[in-house]
C-alpha cells in the first residue's frame, strides 16, 4: 500500500491525472501549427474479463490461541510439554510445587468434615421432629425450631464447601492440564523457575490448518472493500506459492499515523501445507469486483481528449474513429455508461460502440 499525505488520496491524484490530461491534449491541438502532424493512437474494444483489485501489505497471525495460565504461585518442578509439542485435552503439561496451596488445603480439610458431620446430624434430628410432629408428639414450635436450625445448618455447609472447593481446585493446579488440543506455540521453558498465580505457561493453537491475514485499508480503498471478497496473496519464504482466503471483518476504528488513516482488514486464510507461520509478511492482494465477457477499452481511453466539449456532471465520453476528410478529426465522442472501472480495463455499456471499434487513447503532436 503506496502512502500519501492526507490531502491526497488515490481517487484525488486520479481525478487530477484526468483533467491534467485533457488540458494537455488540447492545449497541444491551440499550439499545433500548419507543420504540425497529429497522431493518433487506437485500441479496438473487445469482449474480456475486467478486474478491480486492491494491493496492500499485511502480516499473518494465528487464527485463534488459548492461554494457559497458572491457578497457584510456586515452583515448575516438571515440564511434560513444550514448544511444537501437539497436545490432546487433558494431557498433563507441567508439575507445580506451591507449599502454600497444599497448606491451604489441608487446613481446611477438617472444617469441611466436621461441617458435613453437623449437617448430617442437624438432618437427622429435624426429619425425627418432623415424624413426631406429624404425629402429633411434639409442639409446632418445637418443630420449627429444628427445621430453623437445619436450615442454618446447612447454609453454613454451602459456605464451607464451597471454600473447600476452591482450595481443592489450588491444589489440583498444582498439576497442568490441557484444556484444549492443538500445537503448544508457545511454553514456560525452565525447570525450578518461579512463577505467580495468572502467569501465562502456555499458548496452544488448536489449528494451524487456516490462520488470519491483518491488513490496514487506506481510507481512498476503504469504501470498496468488503466481507467475503477473496484474497490472495504470498510471503517472501515461498514467492511461488500463493495462498487464498476470504475477507471477515473491516473494522470501524480508524488509525491515522502520518496524516495517513487507515482501516484494518481481518481475513482467513488456507495454510497451505502448514508453510504459513505467525508475524510473517504477506504481499497481499483484494479482489474487490469483476465482470466476466463484457465489453472493455483501456482506462486510458479516459485520460485523453482532442478537444474541449460539454458534458454533464458524471457523464462518461470516449472517442470512437470515423472516417473523416483531411482537414477533420478523425475521432467524435460517444457518451457510455460505465460498470467495474479495473485496474487495466473498465467495462462500457454503448449501443454507439460494438466490438472491434477503435478508441482513441493517445495523441502525439510532431512536427
Amino acid at each position: 500500500m503506496s502512502l500519501m499525505p492526507g490531502f491526497l488520496n488515490k481517487k484525488s491524484i486520479i481525478v487530477i491525472l484526468i483533467a491534467v490530461a485533457a488540458l494537455l491534449s488540447v492545449m497541444a491541438f491551440r499550439s499545433c501549427d500548419k507543420e504540425s502532424v497529429v497522431k493518433y493512437s487506437f485500441s479496438e474494444v473487445n469482449k474480456g474479463d475486467v478486474f478491480r483489485t486492491v494491493n496492500i501489505n499485511g502480516s499473518l497471525e494465528l487464527y485463534s490461541v488459548e492461554n494457559v495460565r497458572s491457578l497457584v504461585g510456586g515452583e515448575v518442578s516438571v515440564i511434560h510439554k513444550r514448544y511444537n509439542d501437539v497436545v490432546a485435552v487433558g494431557d498433563l503439561l507441567m508439575e507445580i510445587y506451591s507449599e502454600s496451596a497444599v497448606e491451604s488445603y489441608e487446613q481446611y480439610v477438617d472444617t469441611y468434615r466436621f461441617a458435613r458431620i453437623d449437617l448430617q446430624n442437624s438432618r437427622d434430628l429435624f426429619l425425627t421432629k418432623k415424624k413426631l410432629f406429624e404425629e402429633e408428639l411434639i409442639s409446632s414450635m418445637e418443630y420449627e425450631n429444628a427445621r430453623l436450625a437445619y436450615q442454618k445448618q446447612l447454609s453454613n455447609f454451602k459456605r464451607v464447601e464451597k471454600t473447600y472447593l476452591q482450595r481443592k481446585e489450588l491444589l489440583d493446579g498444582r498439576m497442568v492440564h490441557s484444556p484444549s488440543g492443538g500445537l503448544i506455540v508457545k511454553s514456560y521453558r525452565e525447570e525450578g523457575g518461579e512463577i505467580s498465580s495468572g502467569s501465562v505457561l502456555y499458548q496452544i493453537a488448536p489449528t494451524l490448518e487456516k490462520m488470519r491475514l491483518s491488513m490496514n485499508i487506506d481510507e481512498s480503498d476503504v469504501g470498496v472493500v468488503k466481507k467475503d471478497q477473496k484474497v490472495s496473496f504470498t510471503v517472501s519464504a515461498y514467492p511461488e506459492e500463493v495462498f487464498y482466503g476470504e475477507l471477515d471483518l473491516v473494522t470501524m476504528s480508524p488509525e491515522t499515523i502520518d496524516n495517513v488513516v487507515t482501516y484494518e482488514a481481518l481475513a482467513t486464510v488456507r495454510n497451505k501445507n502448514n508453510y504459513l507461520k505467525p508475524g510473517m509478511t504477506a504481499s497481499a492482494t483484494i479482489h474487490v469486483a469483476e465482470s466476466k465477457k463484457v465489453m472493455r477499452v483501456p482506462n486510458q481511453a479516459f485520460l485523453v481528449t482532442p478537444k474541449e466539449i460539454e458534458t454533464k456532471p458524471g457523464e462518461k465520453v470516449i472517442w470512437k474513429k470515423i472516417s473523416a476528410a483531411d482537414d477533420q478529426m478523425p475521432v467524435a465522442p460517444v457518451s457510455i455508461k460505465v460498470g467495474v472501472s479495473g485496474d487495466a480495463y473498465t467495462e462500457i455499456i454503448s449501443d454507439e460502440i460494438e466490438v472491434g471499434d477503435e478508441i482513441l487513447v493517445g495523441i502525439v503532436i510532431e512536427k
